[in-house]
């Protein structure tokens, strides 16, 4: 698939069908056609996280002299050592939809999750959300088992479950609801 032809394609398509096109045209340059490549093609499995609600604890924005401002949420979400960005989503507590497919090789996917409060303006730097209950840990850590569905590390739970983490010991606590499968 050339780039025009992606772009054509991907113009008309709805948003689940774009990354889908997405995905097989990387997965194409990335392995080629032939038979041997295409059987690595079809040895990779998705994984697909989704983030169902983000809320502030602590208020994030609680320097801003202007006005209050609401929390601009997004997550960094690396799957085996890939990275993954979300857009912004700006209310103090609420359901992103934010949704993130991986191809995985194998069945474990370790994912890191990273929330952070985009301050943009005249703040230098981002807040980085606290999600993890353990002191002095802000992100999440947590392996998934695609065979047995089950999810370990900082987070506990299985496969589609809904989990719920939220900030301990560290300060601009925040909570995360979320699902992989």
């Amino acid at each position: 698939m050339t780039a025009g032809t992606l772009l054509l394609a991907t113009a008309f398509a709805g948003e689940k069908d774009r990354d889908a096109i997405r995905y097989d045209s990387a997965m194409r340059a990335l392995y080629g056609s032939s038979q041997v490549r295409a059987q690595r093609f079809a040895d990779q499995r998705i994984v697909t996280l989704k983030i169902h609600r983000v809320a502030q604890h602590d208020n994030l924005d609680q320097g801003d002299l202007l006005a209050p401002d609401r929390a601009d949420f997004f997550a960094r979400v690396w799957v085996n050592g890939q990275q993954y960005k979300t857009r912004n989503f700006s209310w103090d507590d609420g359901n992103p939809k934010w949704i993130i497919r991986a191809p995985i090789s194998g069945n474990t996917a370790v994912v890191r999750l990273q929330l952070m409060d985009d301050d943009g303006g005249l703040e230098e730097r981002d807040d980085h959300v606290d999600i993890n209950k353990y002191p002095q840990e802000k992100d999440l850590v947590f392996t998934y088992n695609a065979a047995t569905g089950k999810i370990t590390g900082d987070l506990m739970g299985t496969r589609g479950a809904w989990i719920t983490s939220a900030g301990g010991g560290d300060d601009d606590k925040g909570r995360i609801v979320l699902s992989i499968q």
